[in-house]
């Protein structure tokens, strides 16, 4: 009996261990989502023995930031979608929009070598509302009808090569490229926009070109985000009008950047500060950009 005890004990253990381990569930989440929603307001009124000078106004600004990434050995697929709509209403002139702006950009790649990817990727470009600036007519302030949605609406398709070295920068050389500019609006004023390319009495024209693309997405420290596109557009070949007034290939270049730099204050509370720059010899024959700073809430899910 004193043998048997520890002979069964034995035979037990041995049957345990030569059992199949637990199985551990694999992560097949190959996806990864994240969305950010803001509202910033500003207000200043004034009494009307105010002697400093000054308008009572009120301005806001709302937006989203959504992306969805997935990422599965060799192969990536990465969207983004970028909403901003804001508007400015003072005492005397009324509602105008200091922001509005829809993009979305979707991107598959297949990675070849290291840090290298085929890529094939879509973006478009455009804005919720109409848009007007400001001119003096006859000494007066006249309001000049200059966007819509759609109005100047952009569509991109692009195939190439992308470099990206780490997971929050990237390149692309997008050597087929090919932009759609729509012009839904039949009544937008020629001068200050010069139809955004498009020929007088049509609302579409097509474009193909080389287009180079570069992003960044960092976090500089757990509090402040830094986001930036810059895209470049050449044609391969220059319409008539602008040979006819001395344009070369490379002034017809396109060039957009948009930029935000995010801080929280705190856990719902931040300040941003967002800028774009356009030059797109199509609208003007200069540097056109926009600046804005502004505090209010956000939340990241």
């Amino acid at each position: 009996m004193k043998r048997i005890v520890p002979l069964f004990l034995s035979m037990l253990s041995l049957s345990l261990y030569a059992q199949d381990p637990v199985p551990v569930m694999k992560d097949t989440s190959y996806w990864k989502h994240a969305v950010k929603v803001g509202f910033n307001l500003t207000q200043a009124s004034f009494s009307d023995n105010w002697k400093g000078g000054g308008v009572n106004s009120i301005s806001y600004l709302a937006f989203l930031n959504a992306t969805a990434d997935y990422a599965k050995d060799k192969v990536t697929f990465n969207n983004l979608l970028d909403l901003q709509y804001g508007s400015i209403n003072n005492k005397n002139s009324g509602y105008f929009k200091n922001a509005d702006r829809i993009f979305f950009d979707s991107k598959v790649g297949y990675q070849f070598v290291k840090n290298w990817n085929l890529f094939a990727s879509v973006n478009f470009l455009s804005q919720f509302y109409t848009g007007y600036t400001t001119k003096k007519v006859n000494d007066r302030d006249t309001n000049i009808y200059v966007s819509d949605f759609m109005a100047p609406g952009y569509l991109t398709e692009a195939i190439g090569v992308e470099y990206k070295p780490v997971p929050w920068f990237y390149v692309r050389f997008g050597t087929g490229a090919a932009k759609q500019t729509f012009l839904s609006a039949k009544n937008i004023d020629l001068v200050e926009t010069k139809n955004y390319g498009v020929d007088p009495g049509k609302s579409f024209r097509n474009e193909f070109a080389f287009m180079l693309q570069s992003g960044i997405d960092k976090d500089l420290n757990r509090s402040v985000n830094f986001k930036a596109v810059y895209i470049a557009f050449a044609n391969y070949s220059l319409p008539q009008t602008a040979k006819d007034n001395g344009i070369t290939w490379f002034d017809y270049i396109d060039h957009r950047v948009n930029a935000t730099l995010t801080a929280k204050v705190t856990k719902y509370l931040s300040t941003s500060l967002t800028g774009q720059l356009i030059y797109d010899y199509d609208q003007d024959i200069n540097v056109q950009y926009s600046q804005a700073l502004a505090l209010g809430v956000l939340v990241t899910f």
